[in-house]
């Protein structure tokens, strides 16, 4: 549920956005700006759609690497305690 609110947020936020600024580009520049804009909306598209795709792909990789990170320095604290109480 929470999820799809989101989508709608996102897709009403884009829109709005998209609204507010083609009339002003259209009107302040007799349309010439019409096709930058809508190249560097294509290009947002893309960058957003890759990174809808590898986010969670990343996000799994980070979540590993903390993972082993951590196990490797609770192995570490234990060998070191035992080092030192055997020391003693």
């Amino acid at each position: 549920m929470l999820a799809t609110i989101c989508r709608f947020l996102a897709a009403g936020a884009t829109h709005i956005g998209r609204s507010a600024v083609r009339p002003v580009a259209t009107a302040t520049t007799g349309g010439a700006a019409n096709p930058v804009i809508s190249a560097i909306e294509d290009s947002v598209s893309l960058v957003m759609s890759i990174l809808a795709v590898l986010a969670p792909i990343l996000a799994v990789m980070i979540l590993a690497l903390f993972a082993i990170v951590a196990v490797r320095a609770v192995r570490r604290i234990r060998s070191r305690r035992q080092t030192a109480s055997s020391r003693q």
